[in-house]
């Protein structure tokens, strides 16, 4: 009998193994997911059916972050079964805040997982130095971090040196990242940046260089003809300064004696206007036989351009259109100028009846030859006479006749009223020389007999009121023929009476 061969004890354990081993084809696949609160799958577009060894990596929703040292791993074992898996997000407090005047500890900046009760730790940057304040932060039951106070300040850089002809300006901060402005005295232009910066240089802090404040300067000022200036001997003209020019004997300067160097960009200079010219001078004033100038306080030496105005002598008036003002002309003549004045008769006579027209009343020049014409009053009306008077060769105004009289008025009145006047004066006269004569007799034989002292009127008494009567019948004759009315006379006749 032939036994059968016998396997070695390591043999036979590997071919039990084998034997338990499913049958390829036969394996199970593992179904749905594990379902966690705080993550998800990566890959969401398979979620069962997953064959053995199978690995399938969760992350965490929105809001949660990894907890650090758990897994976010399954795995698809051969019994068909996910491996286990916890919770592995949770809620935290975030990223703790970045501060301008310190860093996180190296060991905190690895953290990136704050919960709720966690704290963290900050250092001073560089340029920065340690308050009194700890330097940490929790992270809240709420998830928010506790405020961060000032535990690091920036170093003092102390108050800026400023250039010079400059310096710095709203000095309010002088701790290390602040800056401060430059600026420079007038006349002057920034080199450099505007401004200056504490800084962290080593292990302290300083102002970074300062700018330089140069001076602006004019290019040298023109020359002119005929004239000088008193920056000659000079050879940089800064800004604000200035030269004053003057002219050569005989030679008037036209313009701004000096000129200003200035800036409008506060870089570069320049002058404030042009240099001014000389100019010749005009002499004496031309001679008019019936002018002379309105200032007669200089008569030669004008400068170019002067104007000089002459009036009329006593006499004589403006010729209208002429030209009274000689100007200095730029070759140093006077501009012609001819005779403006001359004699003239003066204003036209002014009448009770008429009055001048319109265009003669605008007239304040009336040669010799000259006429001018009159227009009749408001109540007057025209006779026929032309109304017109001429100024005659000796300068007087022809003789004015009645060209207006009074309307209603004719020569038969007239000659009427004359007889009247004739008749009421010889009534009056009559009435006069009555009376004269009743008081000379009465002063001739008039004797009061029982006075020691008798008064006889004499031959001188009698002329005297014989003279007086005379004046009055004079006076009476004179006011009758101007008046030429019978009421009128009877009116003088009876107040003479009186």
């Amino acid at each position: 009998m032939v036994s059968a061969p016998r396997c070695r004890p390591g043999a036979r354990g590997l071919l039990a193994l084998l034997m338990l081993l499913p049958l390829p084809g036969a394996r199970g696949l593992c179904g749905t997911l594990p379902r966690l609160r705080r993550a998800i799958p990566r890959d969401t577009s398979r979620t069962e059916g997953f064959p053995i060894n199978a690995e399938v990596t969760y992350k965490c929703v929105d809001g949660c972050v990894k907890i650090p040292g758990k897994s976010d791993t399954v795995v698809c074992l051969s019994n068909s079964e996910w491996s286990s898996i916890g919770e592995f997000c949770d809620h935290d407090c975030g990223a703790p805040p970045r501060l301008k005047s310190a860093a996180l500890s190296k060991e905190d900046e690895r953290k990136n997982y704050h919960p709720s009760g966690s704290t963290v730790r900050y250092v001073c940057r560089p340029g920065y130095e340690r308050t009194e304040l700890t330097p940490v932060i929790t992270c809240l039951e709420n998830l928010t971090w506790s405020e961060s106070p000032e535990f690091c300040r920036g170093k003092s850089c102390g108050v800026p040196k400023g250039p010079e002809h400059g310096r710095a300006v709203d000095v309010t901060n002088v701790l290390y990242g602040a800056k401060v402005n430059i600026i420079c005295d007038d006349g002057f232009r920034l080199r450099g940046r505007t401004f200056i910066q504490c800084l962290w240089k080593g292990d302290q802090v300083e102002w970074s260089p300062l700018p330089t404040c140069q001076a602006i300067t004019c290019s040298p000022p023109p020359n002119i003809a005929n004239g000088t200036h008193n920056g000659s001997n000079m050879e940089i003209f800064h800004c604000n300064s200035s030269v004053t020019y003057k002219c050569d004997p005989n030679f008037s300067l036209t313009g701004e004696a000096s000129i200003h160097c200035t800036t409008k960009d506060n870089i570069n200079g320049v002058w404030n206007g042009s240099a001014p010219e000389c100019k010749g001078l005009c002499g004496t004033l031309p001679r008019l036989r019936r002018a002379i100038p309105r200032d007669t306080s200089r008569t030669e030496g004008f400068p170019i351009n002067a104007e000089v105005t002459y009036k009329c002598v006593d006499g004589c008036v403006k010729i209208p259109g002429k030209s009274d003002t000689v100007v200095c002309l730029s070759n140093s003549e006077w501009s012609s100028i001819g005779e403006f004045c001359d004699h003239d008769c003066g204003a036209p006579p002014r009448l009770k009846s008429a009055a001048l027209s319109k265009e003669d009343e605008r007239k304040n020049y009336h040669p010799s030859g000259s006429t001018v014409r009159y227009v009749c009053r408001p109540g007057y009306e025209r006779t026929e006479l032309t109304p017109v008077i001429t100024c005659l060769e000796n300068l007087t105004w022809s003789e004015s006749p009645e060209f207006c009289r009074g309307p209603g008025i004719d020569k038969h009145s007239i000659g009427m009223g004359m007889g009247m006047g004739i008749g009421a004066f010889s009534i009056c006269a009559g009435i006069i020389v009555a009376y004269i004569l009743g008081q000379k007799k009465k002063r001739s034989y008039g004797v009061n007999l029982d006075s020691r002292k008798h008064h006889i009127t004499t031959e001188h008494d009698f002329q005297m009121s014989e003279t007086k009567s005379n004046l009055i019948l004079k006076a009476i004759s004179f006011f009758y023929i101007q008046k030429m009315s019978h009421t009128a006379a009877e009116r003088g006749c009876l107040s003479s009476v009186l």
